[in-house]
């Protein structure tokens, strides 16, 4: 929880990052504004070295305003991010709700050869760049800059691209996600 000012305002925002379920509590009958923004997907790793993987697309990201939320307990889930794999496609992250609302997870990176257009929009993966399409996979997505919490904050980032030949992967989108490690 924090608390902030904004043109005179006051503010007291609820920030859920727990995975799974949450509940948030309205203590009287007024307006709440929210940002739910779904799991990001997983990367792509691929032992190939003709191709490469691609990055993991940045959850869906919805805000907005009720103007009459009752008193009482709202359910929020947190969608977990996709799990990482290696010669299959990243795992799709998981969806994240606030009462009615519903932000779908991201899709998860898939495989391929190419340099050309493959930058995505906002959230969208970065594709791999292949053996021979030069030594820098594309970069994901920006994501979405909210002011929901009194300041610019970018969330729901694609993830970077991949190369095969031990080149620079492309850079991530500017989402707030947790980082996958593998372990390996």
């Amino acid at each position: 929880e924090t608390n902030f000012m904004e043109n005179g305002i006051n503010y007291h925002a609820h920030i859920f990052t727990a995975t799974g379920p949450n509940t948030f509590y309205v203590l009287a009958d007024g307006a709440v504004e929210y940002l739910v923004v779904g799991g990001g997907g997983a990367g792509r790793g691929n032992g190939s070295v003709t191709n490469s993987g691609s990055g993991g697309n940045g959850g869906q990201l919805i805000s907005g305003l009720f103007y009459s939320v009752p008193a009482g307990a709202l359910s929020v889930t947190v969608g977990a991010g996709g799990v990482g794999a290696v010669n299959a496609s990243g795992g799709p992250g998981g969806d994240s709700a606030f009462w009615t609302i519903t932000a779908a997870g991201g899709a998860g990176g898939t495989w391929g050869s190419s340099s050309e257009g493959t930058y995505g929009g906002n959230g969208a993966g970065g594709a791999g760049a292949g053996h021979g399409d030069g030594p820098l996979g594309n970069a994901g997505g920006p994501g979405l800059v909210s002011t929901i919490l009194g300041s610019s904050v970018t969330y729901a980032g694609g993830g970077g691209g991949g190369f095969s030949h031990g080149g620079n992967a492309g850079s991530g989108g500017g989402g707030r996600g947790e980082s996958y490690d593998t372990g390996t």
